[in-house]
């Protein structure tokens, strides 16, 4: 702790101040130039209101060691502390320009379904999961991560700020030992806010809030949706207690299965059904990118294929007949049992190759509609990239069309005709189809799609009939989807 009698500092004379930067609610940070090393800097001074509270300013002084003692590129540097003339605590750090992560969430040039942007913003929440796990590990909590206080500079690094709430658990020096964080007392941010802090239950708040708190920024980055999304802060409070999220898939039909699992486990509301802590978020995030089954879904044996051949397409042609072999052993195996189980591993494997080329098609028709957007392409261009727009989403159409083909053939093999798993996966593929062909202004492909799948469910027709919930969304992208056709004919 910095004595008050200590001797103040002039901090002017070392670095010019200038602009504010930001404010919370115990500080301001300040743009700072030292011209002695001829580099930019970031001051934190203490609010005026605050100076003679001791509570704020222990917990000011606590943030500053906290950061101070986190080894990590994700937490920027503190060089220096002190009292400036006016007798307010101060400390200088690292300076970053950049964008907040809910910035770039809430970027309205990139859709939600845009599988690009959900890579890349998955890439940033993991880099800002390792951040809060090398904290976790020295027993810190951060207690108030949130989109705004996840900053990446225009390199793509990745920063973790505001440890202002920020506490030790588990030790005699934790600020809940220590009386500055009283039982009953709010700390954090609505909307992202586990249970147990929104209920006002500070000791009970630990490792497992941050990971509620990330997990809550990765549903906002699947669905464009705070998980208790509501008109007010009490409204949102009572729903992290009470209400469960809304599923990410029925926001949004293209997120895949396994992250959603990811998200809906960081967000139960009971800690210990939780990951313990952000590294076991973290890891199962890179599982995730780098297509590996992930600890919060166990795959089945259709993913497991899936997995394998994302990663070693030709190697996997092998292994999973080995593997599929195996599974089948205690029943009759014949010659042509055999050759299907050759035909489904090809299958799945030209399967992972499609799905490459509909995710390059997808990056092909965001640059062509930001182009389309952008305010210095001549009107005489605009009829050229439209047409080359509509080429790219047709082709996307087709591709989809080929990857059901493919599941279906799969389907029809003897090996898997039995299986309660693979219509539900093709069915999921149509479902993708009709919400992006309306998207993508479609509707009439759609439709289509949508009285198909309803006709042969009523006429019993499917493989695996259409669940009530099923049947409901269809009726939803049906109305989508004419709401849509209406709008083209105006």
């Amino acid at each position: 702790m910095i004595p008050k009698d200590n001797p103040p500092v002039d901090i002017h004379r070392e670095v010019h101040l200038g602009r504010i930067l930001g404010e919370g609610g115990m500080g301001c940070v300040l743009d700072g130039f030292a011209p002695d090393l001829g580099q930019h800097l970031a001051v934190k001074r203490l609010l005026p209101e605050w100076m003679e509270d001791q509570e704020i300013r222990s917990r000011f002084e606590e943030e500053i060691a906290i950061m101070a003692s986190i080894d990590h590129p994700g937490v920027l540097p503190v060089y220096g502390m002190g009292l400036d003339a006016e007798r307010r605590l101060f400390y200088v750090m690292k300076k970053v320009e950049g964008k907040t992560l809910g910035q770039l969430i809430w970027d309205p040039r990139e859709p939600v379904t845009s599988v690009p942007r959900r890579k890349r913003l998955l890439g940033m929440l993991l880099d800002a999961c390792e951040t809060v796990a090398a904290a976790h590990d020295k027993g810190i909590i951060h207690r108030d991560i949130k989109p705004a206080n996840i900053l990446i500079d225009q390199a793509g690094s990745v920063y973790v700020i505001d440890w202002g709430l920020a506490k030790h658990i588990g030790t005699a020096g934790s600020s809940s030992s220590s009386g500055r964080t009283l039982p009953g007392k709010i700390m954090g941010t609505p909307g992202y806010m586990a249970p147990e802090q929104a209920e006002g239950r500070s000791a009970a708040a630990g490792t497992e809030a941050d990971v509620f708190a990330l997990g809550a920024i990765l549903y906002e980055i699947l669905t464009d949706k705070r998980p208790f999304e509501a008109d007010t802060d009490r409204a949102e409070l009572l729903g992290s207690i009470h209400r469960d999220p809304e599923h990410p898939r029925r926001l949004n039909l293209l997120v895949p299965r396994d992250i959603c699992a990811i998200c809906l486990k960081a967000l139960n509301k009971n800690p210990t059904e939780r990951y313990a802590n952000a590294g076991g978020l973290a890891a199962d995030l890179r599982a995730h990118l780098e297509g590996r089954p992930v600890s919060a879904k166990r795959p089945n044996i259709f993913e497991k294929i899936r997995f394998a051949s994302r990663r070693h397409p030709m190697r996997a042609l092998v292994a999973t007949s080995t593997a599929v072999a195996l599974l089948v052993l205690g029943s009759f195996i014949g010659f042509q049992r055999w050759i299907d189980l050759q035909l489904a591993d090809k299958a799945m494997v030209r399967l992972s190759v499609i799905d490459s080329e509909l995710t390059e098609l997808e990056q092909e028709a965001i640059a062509l509609q930001d182009e389309l957007d952008g305010s210095g392409v001549p009107e005489t261009e605009h009829e050229r990239i439209r047409h080359e727009l509509d080429v790219t989403n047709a082709r996307w159409v087709l591709g989809q069309f080929d990857a059901l083909r493919i599941l279906s053939s799969v389907g029809e093999l003897r090996f898997i005709r039995t299986s309660s798993e693979v219509h539900p996966i093709v069915r999921e593929r149509m479902l993708t189809v009709i919400h992006t062909a309306i998207e993508r202004k479609r509707p009439a492909l759609a439709e289509g799609m949508i009285a198909t799948l309803l006709e042969r469910n009523e006429e019993g027709t499917l493989a695996n009939p259409l669940s009530p919930e099923d049947v409901k969304l269809l009726g939803s992208l049906a109305k989508q989807a004419a709401d849509a056709s209406a709008k083209s004919r105006e």
